[in-house]
């Protein structure tokens, strides 16, 4: 298990309240990553076994005599094997490996199937047993009010995620339309 507390300073940072928000964006990723697997062609070179990790918000402390911020973290389980950066929440393009070619018609497909009012990106995670596992994603939705405020970054996010995205045999697999923004 890993414990987690959020490296910014103040009450809602690590409220509750924000810890329960994390797990929300998880498990939509998770819901959306399990549908993907299912929609994902069986291709050789472009399929994976991938779980989407959810953490749980934990009050260890009810101490009213503590601040907001010192009662709460998230709980995960620990990934082993070597922890890799798929994507951000901005316009990062790794080079691409055939996983990280899914991982990227994944963010894609999340967009194309909710018709364009979100997008989950920000994936990073680990392999391990033959399963890669996901973590700490963010979604940039058109309702800026929903999942996050400050990895959230809306519409001009999943621009910059297509600024930089190139479909390649996953997408075209998928039947995504290539650059649905330009």
């Amino acid at each position: 298990v890993v414990i987690k507390r959020n490296l910014r300073i103040g009450a809602y940072h690590n409220s509750f309240k924000r810890y329960l928000e994390e797990a929300e964006i998880q498990s939509v990723a998770a819901r959306f990553l399990t549908d993907f697997q299912e929609a994902l062609p069986e291709l050789s070179n472009v399929r994976y076994a991938m779980q989407m990790i959810v953490s749980k918000a934990v009050t260890f402390n009810t101490d009213p005599e503590l601040p907001e911020e010192d009662r709460h973290v998230a709980m995960e389980i620990c990934l082993s094997g070597e922890f890799e950066k798929f994507s951000n929440n901005a316009a990062y393009q790794p080079t691409l490996t055939p996983l990280q070619e899914v991982i990227q018609a994944f963010s894609h497909w999340s967009y194309q199937v909710s018709n364009g009012k979100l997008l989950i990106t920000d994936l990073q995670g680990a392999c391990s047993g033959g399963i890669v596992y996901l973590t700490d994603p963010a979604i940039h939705c058109n309702d800026l009010l929903r999942f996050g405020h400050y990895t959230n970054l809306g519409t001009p996010g999943m621009a910059k995620f297509f600024g930089v995205h190139e479909c390649k045999e996953a997408c075209r697999a998928l039947g995504l339309k290539e650059h649905p923004m330009g």
